[in-house]
């Protein structure tokens, strides 16, 4: 009786396997014919197998996620029009930031066009601006200064990863520049209004909390 039980069981296990098998099966080819298994997925397959990247074939520690989501609008902010010029991955600001847009561009420039610097300038100064009456000149030229601005940061390598987080959050961030704000509330301007006052450096962790050369940390408490 007792070996007709355990031959049952081997039998119940067996016929779930089976049936285990069969659903996976079934469910590849249902990916393959509706198409599901292409798309970003695949083109990060390509990136994982070497075809682009490093001669590693591995990419980058992804352990920095939230440093790139602090302005409360998602990874992209919603309030910036990115003129269809984006990334498909949200590893790319990291990349670029290691010198990943050099060293696999023909991945990287087309996959992570955003943090690679390829959109139009105004993609990176954020909200549309609003160049305050009477001071339409002096609103345009901090305009114009800041596009300037944001193509080197676009270019450089260190800079890249700060695109997400450094860009114009209010639509007179120019008016107020060209009234001296960015100097006379600076705490505030060059948080909401980077571009404006040319202060995406400060959106770096090392910038606002550097670390001295011996490795010991600066002394922030002053006397008082």
């Amino acid at each position: 009786m007792k070996t007709i039980t355990i031959a049952s069981r081997v039998l119940l296990v067996l016929s779930l396997l089976g049936l285990s098998i069969t659903s996976v099966s079934a469910e590849d080819q249902v990916c393959a014919s509706d198409g599901s298994c292409d798309g970003a997925e695949k083109e990060g397959q390509r990136y994982l197998n070497n075809e682009d990247s490093d001669s590693t074939g591995e990419l980058p520690d992804e352990d920095y996620h939230d440093e790139y989501d602090d302005d409360g609008g998602g990874f992209m902010g919603e309030d910036r029009d990115f003129q269809g010029c984006v990334d498909v991955e949200t590893t790319c600001a990291h990349w670029a930031s290691i010198g990943e847009c050099d060293k696999n561009p023909s991945y990287m420039l087309t996959g992570c066009a955003f943090s690679c610097g390829q959109c139009d300038p105004d993609v990176y100064l954020g909200v549309k601006q609003v160049l305050g009456k009477g001071t339409e000149k002096e609103s345009q030229e901090v305009l114009d200064e800041a596009r300037d601005y944001m193509i080197e940061v676009a270019a450089d390598k260190k800079l890249r990863k700060t695109l997400y987080m450094c860009y114009n959050k209010h639509e007179e961030c120019a008016f107020w520049g060209s009234i001296g704000e960015c100097e006379n509330n600076p705490t505030w301007m060059k948080a909401e209004c980077g571009p404006v006052c040319k202060s995406c450096d400060q959106a770096l962790v090392e910038t606002r909390c550097p670390i001295l050369k011996d490795g010991s940390m600066p002394d922030v408490w002053g006397a008082g």
